[in-house]
């Protein structure tokens, strides 16, 4: 009984937090100006950082994952 009323009282809370929201209107947001790219690390080219004014990378990347 004790376990089902500590599991309970998380949902409550939940179901609590999400009913607060009920006034919430949406709107698109503006369209982006600019987007500029920090870093770039692949499985093969490592991490690498990139300049303010560099338009591509200077090392090869590839492999399993890519994170920008």
């Amino acid at each position: 009984m004790l376990k089902r009323m500590i599991l309970g009282v998380p949902s409550l809370v939940v179901g609590a937090t999400v009913g607060l929201a009920t006034d919430v209107s949406a709107a698109p947001a503006p369209p982006l100006t600019s987007l500029n790219v920090v870093k770039v690390e692949s499985q093969l080219g490592g991490v690498e950082f990139i300049g303010p004014n560099n338009l591509s990378t200077f090392k090869d990347h590839g492999g399993s994952y890519l994170y920008i």
